[in-house]
Parts: C-alpha cells; sequence; structure tokens
C-alpha cells in the first residue's frame, strides 16, 4: 500500500511558513510598510513592540507551517 501524502496540510503549511517568511523580509527591508509593527511600537514602545510583532508574525506562523508540513509529509515518513 502506497503511503498518500496530505496535500491540505501540506498546502496549509506552506502558506502559512511562507507568511512567516515574507512578514520577517518586509520587516527587516521595508519597516514603515509595515503598520502593524509601527503602531506595536507605538503602543508597547520601540523594543518591546518589535519583539512582540516577531514572535507573534513571523516566529509562531513559521513554526504553525512546519508543523503542518510535517503532518502532511507523516504518512511518507
Amino acid at each position: 500500500m502506497k503511503p498518500q501524502i496530505n496535500e491540505m496540510s501540506l498546502f496549509l503549511g506552506l502558506l502559512v511558513a511562507g507568511y512567516g517568511i515574507v512578514m520577517f523580509i518586509i520587516r527587516q527591508y521595508f519597516p514603515q510598510k509595515s503598520g502593524k509593527l509601527n503602531k506595536m511600537k507605538q503602543f508597547y514602545g520601540d523594543k518591546k513592540g518589535y519583539w512582540l510583532h516577531l514572535v507573534s508574525y513571523t516566529i509562531l506562523p513559521v513554526v504553525i507551517g512546519l508543523f503542518w508540513i510535517l503532518r502532511g509529509l507523516k504518512p511518507v515518513f
């Protein structure tokens, strides 16, 4: 019996992880274009707002995306 890949989990994982990576690039190279980052910096302060944005819009989506990718590939391993 051939193992099946869960395409939906794989797709969602790639999408969410890609979102996290794109947000990281935007924050690093075009911080003026990230309205949420600027609002978080104003509300929480520069350092705390930056780290809160980093965790919630980059690290968390990448971790969740990797989880879904591995979940989608689980039958293969």
